[in-house]
């Protein structure tokens, strides 16, 4: 890519509160960072490093420029790393990071995931507090509320 794609890119990309940067030593691609954030919650998600490597000679410098241009009322970063990264869990721990929590990732194969037919009605518009206390008391802490996840599930997105 050009000198001027990639600032297009990384205008675009600010536009939406990402940041990624990319590290390369041809013809190797050897690491990819990156953090978005969403003002409203002051919460931000942190993609470092997504490519094992040496995480001080590398990583450092790119989390510091993700770090620079964040506005102070971000106070919280998540990051999700795979279980087998364990310099990107040693480079998280060395910044005081603690470890909140697992996510499992389910897998299977195609012909094994079949649907079964349900009796179940779709969501009543009578429905829509309690679905969003619901939401809200199992998912207190997740990125966005009972309501946000409604109004994405009404017009579709």
């Amino acid at each position: 890519m050009d000198q001027a794609g990639t600032e297009r890119e990384i205008r675009e990309l600010a536009v939406t509160n990402d940041i990624i940067y990319i590290t390369a030593r041809k013809p190797e691609l050897v690491e990819v960072a990156g953090r978005e954030y969403a003002m409203e919650l002051g919460r931000g998600w942190l993609r470092v490093p997504l490519i094992d490597g040496d995480c001080k000679t590398i990583t450092s410098p790119r989390y510091q420029e993700l770090l620079s241009h964040l506005p102070a009322e971000i106070t919280r970063f998540d990051t999700f790393l795979n279980e087998h990264n364990t310099s990107g869990d040693a480079f998280y721990r060395s910044l005081g990071y603690q470890e909140a929590g697992r996510s499992h990732i389910y897998d299977t194969r195609t012909e094994r995931a079949v649907l079964c037919e349900s009796d179940c009605a779709l969501l009543d518009t009578n429905q829509h507090e309690s679905l969003i206390e619901l939401h809200d008391a199992v998912f207190p802490d997740t990125f966005e509320t009972g309501r946000e996840f409604l109004n994405q599930l009404s017009t579709g997105k």
